[in-house]
């Protein structure tokens, strides 16, 4: 991976500004469109050929544009390419962390759910439910006439 300096002083000629833009896909098109506005620049083609190849993942561009809308003084790529840098390095560090949370291959999204329980019996654990009052009432199949659990 170059350094910032290295990065910002490498030249390109028009012939790689255009392959780099005709490589892109639309998605990696806008996000750097983004990013030319944020920081005000006339085209995209330098951050086409020496930017996006050192740090080629669109999420990381869009967080790192987000910290440099949120708390830049100043935004110029200097900043944005020192938040793309430490993108990384939390990502690249809760990848290979042992806990789930952090690296998302872990899902642990239905811990409200209670494990082992039967929807069908109420929280007394007699066949019915409770009233606004709290008292019980029969089941429905009862009241009608069939047969109670």
């Amino acid at each position: 991976m170059l350094s910032i300096a290295e990065l910002t002083t490498q030249k390109y000629s028009r012939g790689e500004g255009a392959n780099a833009r005709a490589s892109l896909s639309q998605g990696e098109v806008d996000i750097l469109e983004q990013v030319r506005d944020t920081l005000g620049w006339p085209t995209i083609t330098s951050l086409a050929v020496k930017y996006y190849p050192a740090y080629p993942n669109r999420k990381w561009w869009l967080e790192a544009l987000r910290r440099v809308n949120k708390w830049a003084r100043r935004k110029n790529i200097i900043y944005f390419l020192k938040s793309l840098q430490s993108i990384a390095k939390e990502h690249i560090e809760a990848a290979f962390n042992g806990r789930g949370a952090l690296n998302r291959l872990v899902h642990s999204t239905k811990r409200h759910i209670t494990k082992d329980t039967n929807r069908l019996v109420g929280a007394t654990g007699k066949a019915g439910a409770l009233n606004g009052s709290g008292n019980t009432f029969a089941p429905l199949s009862a009241r009608a006439g069939g047969v109670a659990f």
